[in-house]
């Protein structure tokens, strides 16, 4: 996404119905306005939101779902972000909106560190790979006349285990190797062999500057190039 100044996001991502519907103030109001429906109170709360975002001269962004569980039907200028893969992109683009691919089971670096409620597996384990992150292409397996729809990727890290102790370790430099992918021609993205040492660089300059990046290796393989490539076993 070239330039995400002129874009804001409105959310409505999981929303959470029973837990709406719980609240007295929101359901007498539901009832008082002829209201029969969290989709449809979903859609007067959008509408609202989007006609702020407009009047900034913004475009707003919302998570998949009030495509693909909701079926709002919103101004085809609205930015879909999509979380679930292929067959939610498919959906989304065949009822006409733009996509920003975040495909969770490639992009979320917060996954792989358990469940914070009852410490057992984390929903989206396991942990992204920088090489994970590197080898998804948002265009994969979708229709070459439907591929102009996607228009960018952003990748994810939620924050119920994350703060400054360690969101730099989190983020870089897997959040790099997104970039990469995003922001360079295939044929630049197309060996991941030839990615490495470039990352393992971009890692060690992010150290120099005072960012606390995950190293991908030991010291010794970005000290001797070439002897730790990636090879099918």
């Amino acid at each position: 996404i070239r330039d995400r100044v002129s874009t804001q996001s409105t959310g409505s991502d999981e929303v959470n119905g029973p837990c709406w519907l719980s609240d007295p103030s929101i359901s007498d109001w539901m009832k008082q306005h002829g209201v029969v429906s969290i989709s449809q109170l979903l859609a007067i709360f959008e509408n609202a939101a989007h006609k702020i975002v407009l009047k900034n001269n913004k475009k707003p962004i919302n998570w998949e779902e009030v495509i693909t569980v909701h079926n709002l039907t919103l101004d085809k200028d609205t930015l879909i972000q999509v979380w679930l893969g292929v067959g939610s992109i498919l959906e989304v683009v065949s009822k006409g909106y733009r996509v920003i691919d975040s495909a969770y089971e490639n992009w979320y670096l917060d996954c792989g560190t358990g469940n914070w409620l009852d410490g057992g597996k984390s929903w989206c384990d396991p942990y992204k790979t920088w090489e994970q992150c590197y080898n998804h292409n948002p265009t994969d397996n979708i229709p070459t006349n439907l591929q102009s729809f996607i228009i960018g990727g952003e990748s994810c890290l939620w924050s119920e285990q994350s703060d400054s102790t360690n969101i730099d370790q989190k983020l870089w430099p897997r959040a790099s190797a997104v970039a990469e992918r995003l922001w360079s021609p295939l044929a630049t993205t197309g060996n991941i062999n030839a990615a490495l040492p470039r990352i393992l660089q971009h890692r060690e300059n992010l150290v120099k500057r005072g960012i606390n990046a995950t190293p991908l290796q030991p010291r010794w393989c970005y000290l001797n190039p070439g002897n730790c490539d990636i090879i099918d076993i």
